[in-house]
């Protein structure tokens, strides 16, 4: 079941949808960082011209993509669901609860 302030502020397709959004985005974004991290790590002995640190260049030039879409969509969500909870962009900033 589907509690907490986010499920019960209106609309609530919306509100679901971008913390949906968020969450898949965040875990996304750590997952292919943690990945990344253990990739380096591997190939971190070896040198330049080796062939597993030109595959580890084209996976960290390929998860960039994905690591950008990622922030924006953590970005554009959280925004949505700060103005759906607030109530509008001026109370994120001008209201206690806002900030």
């Amino acid at each position: 079941m589907l509690v907490g302030h986010t499920q019960t502020t209106p609309p609530a397709w919306l509100m679901l949808t971008a913390d949906l959004g968020h969450l898949v985005a965040a875990s996304v974004w750590v997952g292919g960082v943690f990945g990344l991290v253990g990739e380096v790590r591997r190939v971190r002995p070896a040198p330049p011209s080796d062939p597993a640190v030109r595959a580890l260049a084209r996976t960290v030039s390929r998860f960039s993509g994905f690591a950008l879409g990622s922030v924006v969509l953590v970005a554009a969500s959280g925004l949505t669901m700060g103005v759906l909870i607030v109530g509008s962009p001026d109370a994120l900033a001008g209201t206690a609860y806002g900030r």
